[in-house]
């Protein structure tokens, strides 16, 4: 009876183990060094030169196949982003950018053999949904980059919606602390002659 008993705690225990392992989470914490890909030379007005970002999210990971350890990833999270502009024919600006991102993409975790270490490379898509955009000059008012008064016409104004891809790794300690860097970069034009990239550093606690 004991012996039957010791075995299907042991059944239990294993069953657990396997569940937990398929699939798992992590929220995270992420420095964003951006940069607007303008084109100086455009008619438009365009943003050249860097930003600094920082993201607050939640990623979840579900297992794909019992046979390899490749994971199906998404999540959402929030972005601020800052920068003060300089432009060519002088004058400054400093510029706000509040977003929504949803990455869906895959990973795979390769575990460390005799380590708490997983390295876990990953890639995917990026949609981002862009609530606000300004430019604040100092004195003379707020510039919504989104409204076509402001901007002079819908040809100047930015677009809400954008696509993209990134593609980095991670390392996990002990299932539970994460850091991470990626590549980040949209398909589309944010504006008129205006593009985005961004190198993100992530420090995260997984579940």
């Amino acid at each position: 009876t004991s012996s039957a008993f010791a075995q299907l705690l042991t059944g239990k225990s294993a069953s657990l183990a396997k569940e937990e392992s398929r699939n798992w989470s992590y929220l995270y914490l992420q420095y964003n060094a951006g940069t607007f890909n303008g084109d100086v030379n455009s008619k438009y007005l365009t943003l050249d030169g860097t930003y600094n970002g920082f993201s607050f999210g939640y990623n979840m990971d579900f297992r794909l196949t019992d046979a390899i350890p490749l994971f199906l990833e998404t999540g959402i999270a929030g972005q601020i982003s800052l920068s003060e502009i300089d432009f060519p024919l002088g004058g400054k600006a400093d510029f706000t950018m509040l977003s929504a991102k949803i990455p869906l993409g895959v990973s795979y975790v390769f575990d460390i053999p005799n380590t708490p270490i997983s390295i876990i490379p990953n890639a995917g898509f990026d949609f981002r949904i862009n609530a606000l955009a300004q430019l604040d000059f100092d004195g003379a008012g707020d510039i919504d980059l989104f409204d076509k008064e402001d901007m002079l016409g819908s040809d100047n104004t930015w677009d809400r919606f954008q696509v993209g891809a990134h593609i980095g790794a991670n390392v996990r300690f002990w299932k539970k602390l994460l850091l991470g860097v990626n590549y980040q970069f949209d398909f589309n034009e944010i504006g008129p002659d205006t593009s985005l990239g961004q190198v993100n550093l992530t420090v995260g606690l997984c579940f």
